[in-house]
């Protein structure tokens, strides 16, 4: 008998995880993460984040482009 043992791909499974984490912050804490990433520079941070809130429904946690935007702006001065 042979036993297969499915390691995890976390390449897949680990984008949709992170997402349903994020979603689940309350909605000051979500504003904060995007704020601090910002103002810090920290571009991936920012933008990996924004993404998971653009393509989330705004009753599922999501966030609208323009407070996204808002943010940005307040830290960079450049228009997305």
């Amino acid at each position: 008998m042979t036993v297969t043992i499915n390691e995890p791909n976390y390449e897949q499974e680990q984008p949709g995880e992170i997402a349903k984490i994020v979603l689940r912050f309350p909605l000051e804490i979500r504003l904060d993460v995007l704020r601090d990433a910002s103002e810090k520079h920290e571009f991936g941070i920012f933008w990996g984040i924004a993404t998971i809130l653009l393509d989330a429904p705004m009753s599922e946690g999501g966030l609208a482009t323009e407070v996204i935007d808002a943010i940005w702006q307040e830290h960079n001065g450049v228009e997305v």
